[in-house]
């Protein structure tokens, strides 16, 4: 009877820690999907800081794009005024040395 007695017991205590488990899982998701919901809230948030971001940063090269084009436009004009006035310095220093010649 012994055996049978410690058997039982055995059985007993198997089963009471079969229902503890079974009695904690429901907890254990419960905060596996608390952890969830947290990280879920804490990535939507860094993805409209990124977002954001990438936003102002586009507004930004929008910006540079066309600081730049007026640039390169200012750069086109000089740069032809640069040969306008080479020019005008040889045909000048061409008439200097006809007339020092006459």
């Amino acid at each position: 009877m012994t055996s049978e007695k410690q058997q039982l017991e055995s059985e007993i205590s198997s089963v009471k820690e079969k229902n503890r488990m079974l009695q904690e899982a429901p907890i254990e998701r419960e905060k596996l999907l608390d952890n969830s919901k947290i990280k879920i809230v804490e990535l939507a948030s860094a993805l409209a800081q990124a977002n954001l971001q990438n936003y102002e940063l586009e507004e930004e090269l929008k910006k540079v794009s066309v600081e730049n084009a007026e640039h390169e436009g200012r750069t086109k004009e000089i740069h032809q005024r640069s040969l306008e006035l080479k020019d005008l310095l040889q045909s000048t220093h061409s008439k200097f040395e006809g007339a020092a010649r006459s």
